[in-house]
This record gives structure tokens, C-alpha cells and sequence, in this order.
């Protein structure tokens, strides 16, 4: 893996994000008995993601519900531009399916970071090398 992301999304789960040669995927792992175990299947996020980050967004032990969600975001190795997809995870199946992509920025990006602003919000924070060549969230 090129790059390597990962958040909590409940006490006892992590999904975790990463890159191998432009081609990005997460899974969910779950830690019990001093040891941690794939709890899910690879979910490929896009053939081109590269630079991912990921960030809890609904935490059950926190915010309530049954399905915890992440934000995953990236740049499109073809395109450049920052991409972000919502993740669910029902971490009592042990299932992780990825929601459509949410195009957040169309010009050039580069390292792209991911975070919660709370129950449902991501941000996402990276350079914008194709305008100004400074930093930007959306």
C-alpha cells in the first residue's frame, strides 16, 4: 500500500483505507482477544484513487443508530480531482459497501485529508495544485 488511512468507527472497529498502485480499497477490520481479524470483504473505492483518507463520520456508541459510517476521500489518479465516497459498515454483519462518489474538487489536487465535523459532516482539506497551488477545504 502507497498510502494508508484509518478511523474508528465504533469500539471495537476500524476501517481502513489504502492505495495499491492506483487502485484504492478499504476494508473492516474488527479487534477482539488481543488480536485484529478482517471482518469484511476488500471494497474497491475507484480504479484511479490515490493519496486516500478516511474519517468516521456515524459512530452507534456515540451518535446512535445501527450502521456506522465513514467518509473516504482521494485524488483520481486519471483526473486529478478529489473525490469522496460515503462508507457504511454494519459492524454486527461484518459488511462494508461503499456509497457513489461526491466529485470535491475538479481542478488538480494533491494530498487529500479527510475529517468529521461531526455525526453525517466530512471535510476535506488538500492543495489545490491545478488554481492557486494553496490550500483549500470544501
Amino acid at each position: 500500500a502507497r498510502s494508508l488511512s484509518a478511523a474508528a468507527v465504533d469500539l471495537d472497529h476500524v476501517v481502513v483505507c489504502y492505495d495499491r498502485i492506483a487502485a484504492g480499497s478499504c476494508k473492516l477490520l474488527e479487534a477482539g482477544a488481543g488480536e485484529v481479524a478482517v471482518a469484511s470483504p476488500e471494497v474497491f473505492i475507484d480504479t484511479t484513487a490515490v493519496e486516500v483518507s478516511v474519517a468516521p463520520l456515524r459512530r452507534p456508541h456515540l451518535d446512535g443508530g445501527l450502521i456506522a459510517t465513514a467518509g473516504v476521500c482521494y485524488r483520481k489518479d486519471a483526473s486529478g480531482f478529489g473525490n469522496c465516497n460515503l462508507l457504511s459498515a454494519d459492524t454486527g454483519a461484518g459488511s462494508l459497501t461503499r456509497g457513489d462518489a461526491t466529485v470535491v474538487s475538479q481542478t488538480n489536487t494533491a494530498g487529500p485529508s479527510a475529517a468529521r465535523l461531526g455525526a453525517g459532516a466530512l471535510v476535506m482539506c488538500y492543495e489545490d495544485v491545478g488554481a492557486s497551488g494553496g490550500g483549500k477545504c470544501t
